[in-house]
C-alpha cells in the first residue's frame, strides 16, 4: 500500500501495473494476443505432471507465456512467466455464478520465494467505498 502512495518501488509498481493489465488471466491473451502455439513436448517436473497437461504458449508483447490446462477438464494448472522464473499454480476450482474459479494460487520465484493466496469468496459487481482507497494514503504535505 505504501507503494501507491510516495515511496514507490520502481520494480514493484512494474509487477502491480502487469497484473491489473491481465488480471482476467487466459481472457486477457486470447483477446490481446495473437500469437499461440501449442508445445508439442512438455518435459515432466515437481511441480505438474506432464501426462495430466496440454501446454499452451502466447506472446504477449514479446513475452512468452506459457499455460498448462487439464487435460480433462481444460482449466488452467498453472502459468509459467518470465522465462520460467515465475510459475503459479491454480487449484481448488469451484462454480461460481457459472464460472470455474481457482480458489486457491500458489506462485513460486526463481529466487525461492513462494507466495499462497487461498480465496474465501469472489464477489461480482461489489461496491467499493472509495474510503478503502484513502485508508493507506499518506498525508499531503504541509
Amino acid at each position: 500500500m505504501v507503494n501507491l502512495g510516495v515511496r514507490q518501488n520502481e520494480r514493484y509498481t512494474e509487477r502491480i501495473t502487469k497484473s491489473m493489465k491481465t488480471i482476467d488471466g487466459l481472457a486477457y491473451y486470447l483477446a490481446e494476443c495473437d500469437t499461440f502455439y501449442l508445445a508439442t513436448e512438455v518435459p515432466d517436473d515437481s511441480l505438474v505432471a506432464a501426462a495430466l497437461i496440454d501446454r499452451v504458449g502466447v506472446v504477449d508483447e514479446g513475452d512468452t507465456v506459457l499455460f498448462d490446462l487439464d487435460k480433462k477438464t481444460h482449466l488452467v494448472v498453472r502459468r509459467i512467466e518470465d522465462g520460467g522464473a515465475v510459475q503459479v499454480l491454480f487449484e481448488d476450482y469451484r462454480d461460481k455464478n457459472g464460472a470455474k474459479l481457482p480458489f486457491k494460487t500458489t506462485a513460486y520465484q526463481a529466487d525461492g520465494r513462494v507466495e499462497e493466496v487461498v480465496f474465501e469468496d469472489y464477489l461480482f459487481g461489489a461496491k467499493i467505498e472509495d474510503a478503502v482507497f484513502e485508508e493507506f494514503r499518506p498525508k499531503p504535505k504541509e
